[in-house]
């Protein structure tokens, strides 16, 4: 073959072109995705903020008590419960990186017959 057919040029075209398209929307995609992971971290935050307001007093509650009521059942389940709202998992989202369309133009850089060898 000296040089690709013009079937193949045919092909090619249309598959970089969709690849183009294509790759716009899942860029435009990625974008949306970060500003939705974006909003819903901010509530993660919210969250975790709140998490740790309600932890610091059930902590003031549970040491305004007795020595005999925090080590008795009470103060044994108020512990508990108290841990259960410590160890809650309220990590952020991690963000994606933004899509890049590099196929479509390494398509059209591809030569289409090789080079004249002198």
């Amino acid at each position: 073959m000296k040089a690709i057919t013009a079937a193949h040029k045919e092909q090619l075209e249309k598959i970089t072109n969709d690849l183009e398209e294509k790759g716009d929307a899942v860029k435009t995609a990625s974008l949306n995705y970060n500003e939705q992971v974006h909003a819903y971290n901010d509530l993660v935050e919210q969250a975790s903020s709140l998490r740790d307001e309600i932890v610091n007093d059930q902590e003031t509650y549970f040491d305004e008590r007795s020595e005999r009521w925090q080590e008795g059942d009470k103060g044994e389940a108020h512990q508990e419960w108290s841990e259960e709202w410590t160890g809650a998992d309220l990590e952020v989202v991690d963000e994606i990186e933004e899509f890049e369309v590099e196929h479509p133009q390494t398509l059209r850089d591809l030569p289409h017959k090789p080079n004249d060898f002198q």
